[in-house]
């Protein structure tokens, strides 16, 4: 079940806050998980080193698809929890080229992935929400 305002074509430039927004949510889902290792007191020392990663994953790994092509500008849930964490985990692999054996674990994926599925949910809801006012 569709509503006319999901059918048309967002605009590429109203594309820019909600994905400027969106890795906030990754990064709080990286920093939260770091909890048990790094303790309270070091959760933003974790975010702010992992807010680039974030933010370059959107940038290389979303940003030019959203410019190509319009009708992903507004994906649904499922396909932006998707897409997210295929971008967390493209991105994680570009972050730990070398390091392999890392990638071999479940945990590094399991946290990209739910830092990635977090931020990709978070664009939908703010693309939605904006849409409707």
């Amino acid at each position: 079940m569709s509503r006319e305002s999901d059918n048309h074509v967002l605009p590429f430039t109203q594309t820019i806050p909600p994905l400027a927004l969106a890795p906030l949510a990754g990064l709080a889902v990286l920093a939260c998980g770091s909890l048990p290792q790094t303790g309270l007191a070091n959760v933003l020392i974790v975010a702010l080193y992992m807010a680039p990663f974030c933010y370059g994953a959107a940038a290389l790994f979303v940003l030019p698809i959203l410019a190509i092509w319009p009708p992903l500008r507004r994906p649904s849930y499922p396909v932006a929890a998707i897409w997210g964490i295929l971008s967390a985990w493209c991105a994680g692999m570009l972050v730990m080229w070398g390091q392999f054996y890392e990638l071999i674990r479940w945990e590094p994926l399991l946290g990209f992935g739910a830092a990635g599925a977090a931020s990709g949910l978070l664009y939908t809801y703010v693309v939605r929400r904006r849409s409707k006012n």
